[in-house]
């Protein structure tokens, strides 16, 4: 039986694309989820929650939730989880939710 007490992330092979996460670049394999970079590269964190400031991360990782949410080049709301990894773009943490007028 084993534990999830030494999972090793495999190193990413493949094309490769650079992009920011809160101004920090990280290099990620050119066909995984944004979700999937961020993970593989140590972050847990994505935002926090509207009413409490509480951190969110990944849960569901199908799209149905959007406790994943962050903000892609301006755009607020992006579901991590279902958005592909792209080359340059600018990712960062969605605090609590957005004005949206």
């Amino acid at each position: 039986m084993s534990t999830n007490e030494d999972v090793q992330i495999p190193a990413i092979s493949g094309e490769r694309v650079t992009f920011t996460f809160n101004g920090e670049m990280v290099v990620a394999n050119a066909h995984q989820s944004l979700a999937a970079a961020l993970w593989a590269a140590g972050y847990r964190q994505l935002g926090t929650s509207r009413s409490k400031a509480e951190p969110r991360g990944l849960f569901c990782g199908d799209g149905w939730c959007g406790n994943c949410f962050v903000v892609v080049d301006g755009r607020h709301r992006v579901r991590a989880c279902s958005t592909r990894v792209r080359e340059g773009m600018r990712v960062e943490m969605q605090l609590g939710d957005p004005d949206l007028g």
